[in-house]
């Protein structure tokens, strides 16, 4: 009976085809020798809040006593005009622009689910917040616009808090749904928002874990904001729209690429100890922020992002974990095509 082989295997040879295959499975033998079991199921908490709210306006809050407005404190009663306070204990006059503004009002925290958010199989219950301060504001108004930024989506859904399953990457990213920020941003006189701190933390859960659990994984975000004006384009290209000069905390993550609208920064993991033996130990969080355009050349951790004038304007944070060291996905398949050869060279030595 003649055999037939694919015309592939003729053009190599008998003898070129069995130097080809043991190549091939050479090649990758260190590879798969050294396969360790790969964390492939994950639980997921992403929080975020504000801290450190600075403007560039003081008001007086009692006779001969100012204090520069925060908006994580400050929101105005009323964006036309002064309004009329219902408590003159709570309640204090901007003199700059004629507004009242209200000591204590700080939108929803952090960590407060108020979409019917479950906490799943993370065991942490709704309101529980996981950073390291503990809750923070996620919602921060400011000026006679007013102009806000919130954690919250297009459809105006709370973005504080987000949970969900992810699974580790080998080769091509998979990415899962972070916090989303909408920065409203509005023609407003003073105040201006001038700087504000962002804290983002990531806490993962395995039934892999020795512990069940890591360490809370907590990056801190410090944002120059720039308010620009209209005639204000011999200074900077972008306006009248402002921008966030964005610095990461140096010692948790590094920029690894970035586009015309994406950030990607990456923290590395390692599981040394928390893992049983047989277990995979290197990974890598990659963090990627998009949405907004990308207005200065990264350099080290700092970075401008552009936020259009009258609009709204949203910041989608997704982040994908990545085992690193692993052979990906195409080299597996050149070593399932070294076995092919190898068996057909036994089938033609049977013939």
């Amino acid at each position: 009976m003649v055999k037939k082989y694919p015309l592939w295997v003729f053009l190599l040879g008998g003898e070129n085809m069995k130097k080809l295959a043991l190549a091939l499975v050479i090649s990758c033998s260190t590879m798969t020798s050294h396969a360790a079991t790969l964390i492939s199921n994950w639980q997921y908490i992403n929080e975020a809040g504000f801290t450190d709210l600075v403007t560039g306006t003081e008001v007086e809050v009692s006779p001969g006593v100012h204090s520069t407005l925060d908006p994580s404190t400050l929101d105005p009663l009323a964006p036309t005009g002064a309004g009329s306070p219902t408590n003159s204990n709570n309640w204090v006059l901007n003199s700059s622009d004629g507004l009242y503004y209200d000591l204590g009002s700080t939108g929803y925290v952090a960590g407060e689910s108020h979409t019917g958010v479950t906490a799943g199989a993370s065991g942490h219950s709704i309101g529980s917040s996981i950073l390291s301060t503990g809750t923070l504001i996620d919602e921060a108004c400011w000026g006679d616009g007013p102009s806000c930024l919130s954690f919250t989506d297009s459809g105006g859904n709370d973005t504080s808090r987000v949970e969900g399953s992810a699974s580790t990457s080998v080769g091509s990213l998979m990415w899962n749904q972070g916090t989303q920020l909408t920065h409203s941003n509005l023609p407003t006189g003073s105040p201006s928002l001038t700087n504000v701190k962002i804290l983002d933390g990531l806490k993962l859960y395995s039934t892999d874990l020795l512990t069940g659990e890591l360490d809370l994984i907590e990056l801190g975000i410090d944002v120059i904001f720039n308010e620009t004006y209209a005639d204000a384009t011999s200074i900077w290209d972008y306006a009248p729209d402002d921008a966030f000069i964005v610095t990461l905390d140096p010692a948790l993550a590094s920029i690894s690429s970035f586009g015309a609208d994406f950030i990607d920064f990456t923290v590395s993991l390692d599981l040394t100890g928390l893992v049983a033996a047989g277990y995979h130990t290197d990974y890598e969080i990659i963090t990627r922020i998009s949405g907004l355009d990308v207005v200065s050349t990264p350099s080290g951790t700092t970075f401008g992002l552009v936020t259009a004038e009258n609009n709204f304007n949203y910041l989608d944070a997704q982040f994908a974990i990545r085992a690193v060291g692993v052979p990906e996905p195409a080299n597996i398949a050149i070593f399932g095509f070294g076995l092919l050869l190898l068996g057909l060279m036994k089938r033609d030595k049977k013939s």
